[in-house]
Formats: C-alpha cells, structure tokens, sequence
C-alpha cells in the first residue's frame, strides 16, 4: 500500500502559481484563501494530482460565478432594467461570463467571496454600462461600485461615500 503524502508534502509536490496579486498584502491573502480552498480539497478527495486539482479548482470557480452571477441578477431585476442573458462558463482553465454574448475572459479572478461577488459584480456591471449607467444611488444619482467593506459585498455610493445595500439586496424593502 503506498504511503498517503502529508498536506504539506502534497502541497509542494502541486507547484502552485498565485498568479498576479495587486502586493504584498494582496499575494499574502491570495495564498490564504488558496490554501483553505487545498486543506478542504485534502481533507474531502485525498492526495489528487494537479491536473486533477486544477480541474476541481476551476469547477469551484464556475459554480461561485455562477451563484454570485445570479446574486447579481436579482439586483438588476428589482432596478426595473431589461435583464440580460448571462452565461457562465470555462475557456481554457478561465471563468467566461457572456453578458448577451459579450465577454472577456478570464471574466473574474478572486477565489473567494466577498471579492469574488464584488469581482463579478463590477464585470456585469461594466458589460451593462454600454447601455446606460446601474445601478444609481437612491440620494446622489449618481453610480454606486461594487466594493467588499465589513467582509460584505456591498454597492458603495462614491458621491456620498456610503453603502447603499448589499450586493444582491438593491432596491429590497430593508435597502429603501
């Protein structure tokens, strides 16, 4: 019976690239949340290969994208605006959000809520910007943007510098 390699010897054994990171800080909270996402990957499958790992880590990030997408979707619809068809799906090893057929891929990069919901947010966002300006403050008129505050994914007024609902609570009676 061949040996079960320890976390830590499975870890190095992946060569995991981070990616870009925004610093320091930033890289540091990345390897966080990466190595969360791994000790549960371990503690639930074992020692899987990387390709495998890969495989499991992209269909954990299309099913956030998918979950965070739909949060999202519930904001535009209470907004009053015509809802658009969004899609998600992978292009090679990358999350593709189509926005009525548009994208850019990889459309999101966060591994994590809140700033993988503020990260998709701002990507829907910016698709339907090409049509008018969404969502707008209730006070300034002015857009809100996406931003994590708290540890929530929340719509943040600029003009105002104030929160206005959570993401996925726009336009609810307990935002009015």
């Amino acid at each position: 019976m061949p040996d079960i390699p320890g976390f830590d010897d499975w870890v190095e054994t992946l060569d995991i690239d981070l990616g870009e990171g925004s610093g320091e800080e930033d890289s540091r909270r990345r390897r966080a949340v990466l190595m969360r996402w791994l000790k549960s990957l371990y503690d639930s499958q074992g020692p899987l290969s990387k390709d495998l790992v890969e495989i499991a880590f992209v269909l954990d990030q299309i099913s956030r994208a998918q979950d965070n997408s739909a949060v999202v979707l519930r904001d535009i619809e209470r907004s009053g605006r015509r809802c658009p068809t969004i899609e998600v799906d992978d292009y090679c090893n990358a999350v593709r959000i189509s926005i009525d057929g548009s994208y850019t891929t990889p459309s999101v990069w966060e591994w994590e809520n809140p700033e993988a919901l503020v990260e998709t947010a701002a990507y829907i966002q910016e698709q339907l910007m090409d049509e008018d300006v969404w969502p707008e403050c209730p006070i300034h008129g002015q857009y809100l943007r996406p931003e994590a505050r708290g540890g929530t994914a929340v719509w943040w007024c600029v003009t105002g510098d104030h929160p206005v609902a959570p993401v996925g609570e726009l336009g609810t009676a307990s935002t009015q």
